[in-house]
């Protein structure tokens, strides 16, 4: 008698029908009761889940189909537009399917499995964590510390030896670090684009300020100072340092801090963003630093690093 070949190819699979660990004697009240219920017992034994479809009914009721991770069919990659080309799918076909249904009287909801291959896993299961998006990641308290060491002015690898110590069941890498920090960022934009929300902080910190705009109405310039530097610099008004960096930022725009010297201890009075490093915005960041100043305030001396621009601005 010959074999039937299998229908989907075997990466490591233990034969195991699962299915039977996803019967629940009693209803869920709600949908997503019922799918987190789901994905938290196939949490438990070693893979995970992900919905892979809905199929409303024609009265309103909600099912869906939720499958193993691994369920793409494993195909030969076509490189022809790839962008990265060292990345590889996890996809081997896994034929693993429960459904969560609704009841017809809309009394709850009810998972229903299928047995056979449909409970079967073809590949290994997990067995460490990272890499795995729905069990590995830092907890509320590692989030929180995370928070906090930021608003800090922490390094990220520092942070990382932090949660370590801390927190070692919740296996942090530096990716989870560098990825919270970026959702905190996200989150502290407030649905406003980057220069909105400098412009929001510099008047809610009270900053003097001045911007400048192209034809188009964009801003292409900002200078602000702060109060009490300022007030600091009308008692030592006498040498002023001015230097700027070299188009470090993403946006490479130069960015030109204003400090003063006073007793051998330096503090900075204002900054500016700039477009470029011509004379011309240099003449305006002088301009706006002259009218903040006021006629009274005289100085006498501007240390540069003999920025051509800047040089003929101050000629």
């Amino acid at each position: 008698m010959t074999e039937t070949p299998p229908t989907t190819e075997d990466y490591g699979g233990d034969g195991v029908d699962y299915s039977p660990h996803f019967l629940h004697s009693d209803d869920f009240p709600s949908f997503d009761a019922a799918v987190t219920w789901a994905k938290e017992t196939a949490i438990r034994h070693g893979f995970l889940l992900v919905i892979a479809s809905y199929a409303p009914q024609r009265d309103g009721r909600r099912d869906c189909y939720s499958r193993c991770d691994r369920r793409v069919p494993k195909s030969p990659r076509d490189f022809s537009g790839a962008v990265r080309l060292n990345t590889k799918r996890k996809g081997v076909g896994c034929k693993f399917v429960i459904k969560v249904a609704e009841r017809k009287d809309r009394s709850g909801f009810f998972i229903a499995v299928k047995a056979g291959e449909h409970g079967k896993h073809n590949h290994e299961l997990v067995v460490y964590s990272e890499g795995h998006r729905q069990i590995s990641g830092l907890s509320p308290e590692s989030k929180q510390l995370v928070r906090e060491m930021s608003d800090a002015q922490t390094k990220p690898a520092q942070i990382v030896v932090a949660l370590q110590q801390k927190f070692p069941a919740d296996n942090p890498t530096v990716r989870h670090v560098y990825n919270y920090r970026d959702k905190i960022r996200r989150e502290r934009l407030d649905g406003r684009n980057p220069a909105q929300r400098v412009l929001h902080e510099v008047v809610q910190r009270g900053y003097v300020y001045w911007t400048a705009t192209d034809m188009d109405g964009c801003i292409c310039q900002l200078f602000c100072a702060h109060p009490t530097s300022l007030q600091l610099f009308r008692t030592w008004p006498y040498v002023v340092g001015m230097d700027s960096t070299y188009k470090t930022n993403r946006y490479n725009m130069p960015l030109v801090e204003i400090g003063v010297t006073p007793c051998n201890n330096n503090f900075l009075i204002g900054y500016a963003l700039l477009q470029n490093e011509s004379s011309e915005s240099y003449q305006w960041v002088l301009e706006c630093f002259r009218n903040i100043l006021g006629e009274t305030v005289q100085l006498s001396a501007i240390v540069t690093d003999r920025d051509l621009g800047l040089t003929k601005a101050l000629a």
